[in-house]
């Protein structure tokens, strides 16, 4: 796994919940924060978590791959 797209809202909690787990695991890990309703706040609290980018869905796949390539860059 090289780069994780997850989205805000989950079946069974949040990336707040999430991402702390992952990070515990693989702290080198970038993770992109997707999400479909308007977060921004949420987002912002999540990056400075250090969540890795953030993409508010709906998302061209040119945005994806730049989200990718930047996280990946980092």
């Amino acid at each position: 796994i090289d780069v994780v797209l997850l989205d805000l809202n989950l079946p069974d909690g949040t990336a707040f919940d999430t991402l702390p787990e992952i990070q515990a695991h693989r702290p080198d890990l970038p993770v992109i924060i997707c999400t479909g309703s308007a977060a921004g706040d949420e987002a912002e609290r999540l990056m400075q978590q250090g969540a890795s980018g953030y993409l508010q869905k709906p998302f061209k796949v040119d945005n994806l791959s730049a989200a990718i390539r930047q996280a990946l860059d980092r």
